[in-house]
């Protein structure tokens, strides 16, 4: 059993996401990435360089909806199941077994509940998303720095 992330994602068109949430997911990805957390695809074989590449690659998948799919990297052995944020209104998890690529599932997750894109569901406890622990969590703490320090570098700009 691996440590698992909820989210209750709203159905959703392209053309009803934010230009400024696949922005800010790029930007975000970077700074995981810069930190030295390698991202695959789904399957976490093909190893991700970029956020505009994870976004680009992903955002109109085979899937009828807008999404964002990665995992983390096979050749690491970091790689558990895909997370696939995908806008379908339909509620998901994603088990990470504390895996690196986690922080990466919680900075997207963040940015998707501040975008309001995400569904409050009562079984979540607080609403939107929620995981097998709590905010004093080491990835919890490490994904709220990074979007911080991106708010504050975007602010600044």
């Amino acid at each position: 059993m691996g440590y698992t992330n909820y989210w209750s994602p709203k159905k959703l068109s392209d053309d009803q996401i934010p230009d400024g949430f696949w922005d800010d997911s790029i930007a975000v990805l970077d700074a995981v990435l810069r930190k030295g957390i390698r991202l695959g695809d789904g399957v976490g074989e093909n190893e991700y360089k970029s956020g505009k590449e994870i976004v680009n690659a992903t955002t109109m998948t085979d899937h009828e909806y807008p999404s964002i799919v990665f995992n983390g990297l096979a050749e690491l052995q970091e790689d558990y199941e895909t997370f696939a944020l995908t806008f379908d209104g339909v509620w998901n998890f994603c088990k990470t077994a504390h895996e690196p690529y986690d922080v990466a599932v919680k900075c997207i997750l963040i940015l998707a509940k501040e975008y309001n894109l995400l569904e409050n569901n009562k079984d979540l406890g607080e609403g939107d998303f929620s995981w097998d622990g709590d905010e004093d969590d080491p990835e919890y703490i490490e994904a709220m720095e990074i979007i911080n320090a991106y708010k504050i570098s975007k602010n600044n700009s």
